[in-house]
């Protein structure tokens, strides 16, 4: 069986998602909720640039 390119788009669409509320909230989370945003944005923009670069260059934009 294949394995189904994942949508990068979307994936990209999310990254920005997580990026913008970080941004919004800032000032207004505790230090763990703080860390814990960090890191989640951290792991998925990793997962995203190794996932581009296995199925190829996302073309938006």
């Amino acid at each position: 069986m294949q394995e189904k390119s994942p949508d990068l788009w979307v994936a990209r669409q999310n990254v920005e998602l997580l990026e913008l509320m970080d941004l919004k909230t800032k000032g207004n989370r505790t230090a763990e909720e703080s860390a814990l945003l960090e890191q989640l944005l951290f792991q998925i923009r990793m997962a995203y640039v190794e996932a581009e670069n296995k199925h190829g260059k996302n073309t938006v934009g």
